[in-house]
């Protein structure tokens, strides 16, 4: 996971789909470099020009390399997903008074 080291405007170098090492440069906030941690690709990057403020999310890198495609969705936003359309069809069938 890539989190901002400072608060400013972030300016991306690299792109999703890119395969990065650690140290490598990936962007700069306000001028400071923001750099990779660990080996991997580059699965998810914030907008370039978006303002962050410091300790946010801005990237996220898939230790698993190139075996992984980033265009298509993980199996944790997978689980997340069918757990919010669970919470939904409970809402609504509640709202409209409906046994299961």
């Amino acid at each position: 996971m890539l989190r901002a080291p400072r608060s400013g405007v972030f300016r991306g170098e690299k792109r999703i789909g890119e395969v990065v090492m650690p140290a490598a440069r990936v962007g700069t906030i306000d001028g400071e470099p923001v750099a990779a941690s660990i080996p991997g690709l580059l699965r998810g990057l914030v907008a370039d020009g978006v303002t962050v403020e410091a300790g946010t999310k801005i990237g996220d890198i898939d230790p698993r390399g190139p075996l992984i495609d980033p265009a298509r969705i993980s199996d944790k936003g997978r689980a997340v997903a069918a757990g919010v359309l669970e919470a939904v069809l409970l809402a609504l069938r509640e709202s409209q008074n409906i046994l299961p």
